[in-house]
């Protein structure tokens, strides 16, 4: 349940991020209205998001994958890793 949440509030927290930066845009847009040459610059929200969310989603996979090599048996007193249920 909180991984739900917490990638809930990761999606809220990118649409902030991204709103922010094209506020930041269009008030330079403003700033620099009547400087002669300028070309007014926008982000496109619906495809900056997609895009966020689609390399949110490939972090997420990569880092659930499993990785082999992390735990290594050193002795024949430690545990496997294989059989615990967390592992």
């Amino acid at each position: 349940m909180l991984k739900k949440l917490d990638a809930e509030l990761n999606v809220l927290q990118t649409a902030l991020r991204i709103r922010s930066q094209r506020q930041e845009l269009l008030a330079s847009n403003i700033a620099n209205a009547d400087t002669p040459q300028y070309k007014a610059k926008d982000i496109d929200f619906k495809s900056a998001m997609q895009s966020a969310i689609q390399q949110a989603e490939t972090n997420a996979t990569a880092s659930t994958a499993p990785r082999a090599g992390i735990l290594k048996q050193t002795s024949n007193e430690h545990l496997s890793g294989g059989n615990h249920p967390l592992c």
